[in-house]
Order: C-alpha cells, then sequence, then structure tokens
C-alpha cells in the first residue's frame, strides 16, 4: 500500500485518503440534491394546507407530501451513512453518537416505507418503492 507524508497529518494510508475524497463528493453531491428536492417539492406542503383549510384535500396532496417526506427521509439516512463512512470519524466521538441519537429510529421508518416490510409479495428483488424500480417483461 502506498503512503503519503503530510504536513499535519503524519504518514496515513493512502487508500484512507481516497475514501475520504470520495466520501466529501458523496456529502456534496447529496447536498446538492436535497437542495433541489427542497428547491422543487416543498410547495406540496403548503399544497396540502391550503387544501385542508379549504376541506378540499385529494389524494395527489397527499402522496405529494409523502413522497416529498419519503425523499427527505432517504435523504437524511444516506447523510448519516456518508458521515460513517469517513475514513477520519470514529463512530465512538461525541459528536457522531449526538448524530446517532438526534436521527433515532429513522433508518427503520425509511426501511419500512421503502421496503413495506416486505409484507407484499412479489416476484421483483428490489425495492418496491424508492429511487426505481424495474419489472420484468417491462420496458
Amino acid at each position: 500500500m502506498t503512503e503519503e507524508k503530510t504536513r499535519d497529518e503524519g504518514t496515513r494510508p493512502r487508500s484512507t485518503d481516497v475514501k475520504l475524497a470520495e466520501a466529501v463528493v458523496l456529502l456534496e453531491r447529496q447536498y446538492l440534491l436535497t437542495c433541489h428536492l427542497i428547491d422543487t417539492r416543498a410547495d406540496a406542503l403548503a399544497a396540502m394546507e391550503e387544501a385542508v383549510s379549504n376541506k378540499a384535500e385529494r389524494l395527489e396532496h397527499v402522496l405529494a407530501v409523502f413522497s416529498y417526506v419519503f425523499a427527505l427521509v432517504d435523504d437524511l439516512v444516506r447523510y448519516q451513512k456518508i458521515v460513517f463512512s469517513l475514513p477520519v470519524f470514529s463512530q465512538k466521538w461525541p459528536e457522531c453518537r449526538a448524530l446517532n441519537a438526534a436521527m433515532g429510529e429513522l433508518k427503520e421508518v425509511r426501511n419500512q416505507l421503502q421496503h413495506i416490510n416486505n409484507d407484499i409479495e412479489n416476484e421483483q428483488s428490489g425495492p418496491l418503492h424508492g429511487q426505481g424500480c424495474c419489472v420484468k417483461g417491462r420496458s
């Protein structure tokens, strides 16, 4: 394994540098995706609130809010996973423990929404709801 000397950190394996760079790129990408989500979909909440106050809520309002909230939950779980993939962080650090405490059971909520606890039988091997789902025999 190639090692590289840095001024402040001494010697560490180059693969750690690569993993750190990859995680930083992933964090930036996830941040931009979350900003885009909020910029383009946050109006679903306002539309639902207006519909409820006018007693005119429809299924499309509920589905828009569900989709928006699910995407935000999914983004937060991804952030947590990326943070803990950073090779310079220890999960024993107080900040990391605080993040885990703040996240609570969000991952389980995400998995339940994503996979519906595998309560629905289907022939697909992937999730029923999520970024993409391919169905055999269809394009």
